[in-house]
């Protein structure tokens, strides 16, 4: 499963099982039933599977997006290293338009609807504070890069136009297709943050000032976004703080995690092995789950 874009006639993938790529988020959450209300009610997510204590949720029977886990005792996420905001990539200029749409017929409050080149966007959060944007791409054959970068930019949304492409009367909801885009991280160091996220085989592809870095696989505009606008020398968010728990980066093979795992050694990051899979954490404090879809033969199991 997976989105595509038409390039010189032939097909290139940036959200498949062929793609080094972010696959799902996992919230800590102070209320999981408010929780659980928005993400169905305003995201238009579904639940996959739910306990009193967490719930899954996504598009896909066989592929959650974001996980939600009650906090027992915990207390607001204050001004730390973390999530910035978990991005819900659509398949179509048209989905969107339907999602732009039903967001305004809520009149949950937006933070914002931007033009990227590469992207419209739209902003907002959850009730708890954790950043979202849904966003559809632009044709990949129109994205503009030079040496390596890919060039984006933030203007104002065409809201008009892009209402002018919505489908649906009725919401029914986040279309078959949707995947996590691109994940955006506060850290409280770039370089090293962007050290880390190197390691995990993403390639810083834009800059945005001395202040935020974007990297991505295969081509991509971003899979990783990270930042220190208002995060820089933060401390990182403790396990009783709500937002981020960890985030999965999905990886082909076996052979692509290894890569992966070696390189985090030779920065001298720890790495943690649990009945769930292996885990590490960047300089601010977040942590990834490195996956793979299924057991590489060859190569076995690390």
């Amino acid at each position: 499963m997976g989105l595509f874009k038409k390039k010189g006639g032939t097909q290139v993938s940036f959200h498949t099982t062929s793609t080094i790529r972010p696959a799902l988020a996992v919230l800590r959450v102070l209320d999981l039933q408010e929780c659980l209300r928005f993400y169905q009610e305003v995201i238009g997510l579904k639940v996959l599977s739910e306990t009193e204590e967490s719930a899954e949720l996504g598009v896909e029977s066989n592929e959650p997006l974001l996980r939600l886990v009650q906090l027992q005792g915990g207390e607001e996420r204050k001004e730390t290293a973390g999530l910035y905001h978990v991005a819900f990539l659509v398949p179509s200029r048209e989905n969107l338009a339907d999602v732009f749409m039903h967001l305004l017929t809520t009149g949950y409050p937006l933070q914002g609807a931007s033009h990227h080149e590469v992207s419209e966007a739209v902003y907002l959060s959850d009730p708890e504070g954790n950043g979202i944007e849904i966003y559809a791409d632009t044709p990949s054959e129109n994205w503009v890069w030079r040496n390596g970068q890919v060039q984006m930019t933030t203007k104002a949304l065409n809201a008009e136009n892009l209402l002018s492409q919505k489908t649906k009367s009725k919401w029914e909801g986040l279309p078959s297709g949707t995947v996590i885009g691109h994940i955006h991280l506060s850290v409280n160091n770039l370089e090293k943050a962007e050290a880390f996220y190197s390691a995990l085989g993403f390639q810083t592809v834009s800059q945005y000032a001395d202040a935020a870095l974007f990297l991505s696989h295969g081509g991509y505009h971003h899979h990783i976004g990270i930042n220190i606008w208002n995060s820089e020398g933060a401390s990182p968010a403790g396990k009783k703080s709500s937002g981020l728990d960890y985030l999965s980066i999905f990886y082909p093979s076996e052979k692509n995690r290894r890569e992966a795992i070696y390189a985090l050694e030779e920065l001298g990051i720890a790495l943690e092995e649990r009945k769930d899979g292996i885990f590490a954490s960047d300089h601010s404090g977040i942590t990834v789950q490195l996956i793979i879809e299924e057991k590489d033969e060859e190569n076995g199991n690390i």
